[in-house]
């Protein structure tokens, strides 16, 4: 429905066929399958944006490996997604179970230039679920309860 613009599905998976199927022979859909770290990394920095919809995400470390990257995410607003990413700042959160037509403006409202200039923003909100802060908040806890 948008010949104009190209989708990289970069995963594997039990729906890998069927999501082939549904694609049938669009020329802007490419599917690359489960990548090596560092073709992920290439992939992610030619990229304008990330889509994430999964169903029942408790976290979703594809989000966060994708605002470490500078990319904003497309994403629902619910699970840990609503959790990492901030809505116009980071990324657009979609309502859950959301119509192709959601995702649709979402993918026309994210611009390059839109993008680019969320790029701060995304770098800035991963670094709070690097290591670093992680183990400092376990710390805390541990204080806290003199555990």
């Amino acid at each position: 429905r948008m010949p104009s613009k190209t989708l990289v599905v970069a995963s594997g998976g039990s729906e890998l066929k069927h999501l082939q199927f549904l694609a049938g022979d669009a020329p802007n859909i490419i599917f690359k399958n489960w990548l090596k770290d560092e073709e992920l990394l290439d992939l992610m920095s030619k990229c304008i944006a990330t889509i994430y919809i999964p169903e029942d995400e408790d976290f979703g470390m594809s989000v966060v490996d994708s605002i470490a990257s500078g990319k904003p995410v497309i994403g629902v607003s619910e699970g840990g997604i609503k959790e990492i990413i901030i809505d116009d700042e980071t990324g657009i959160l979609l309502p859950p179970d959301p119509s192709v037509e959601d995702i649709e403006g979402a993918i026309l409202a994210m611009s390059s230039s839109k993008a680019k200039s969320m790029r701060t923003s995304c770098e800035e909100r991963a670094e709070m679920f690097g290591l670093f802060p992680f183990t400092d908040a376990l710390n805390d806890i541990k204080n806290k309860f003199d555990v």
